[in-house]
């Protein structure tokens, strides 16, 4: 496992607070890490694909108005 540094400007806060702080930091790297690894994949599963970048964004619209559609189903919006 690495190790990242992160330096905050001095500001004074209680553990509660420092150990919030820490953990959102974290997710937030772990997040970042999965999207990446998701990229490296995808572009991986994709090189050899005939479809352009208007028609990927096409598609990618095209699923979330389905997710849209389906969460208003469940009334999750």
């Amino acid at each position: 496992m690495s190790e990242l540094v992160i330096k905050v400007p001095d500001v004074r806060m209680d553990k509660a607070a420092r150990s919030e702080l820490i953990e959102d930091i974290r997710s937030l790297v772990r997040l970042r890490v999965a999207r990446d690894r998701i990229f490296t994949r995808s572009d991986a599963l994709l090189k050899e694909s005939a479809l352009s970048d208007v028609d990927c964004g096409r598609l990618a619209d095209a699923a979330e108005e389905d997710i849209i559609i389906e969460w208003r189903k469940r009334g999750w919006l």
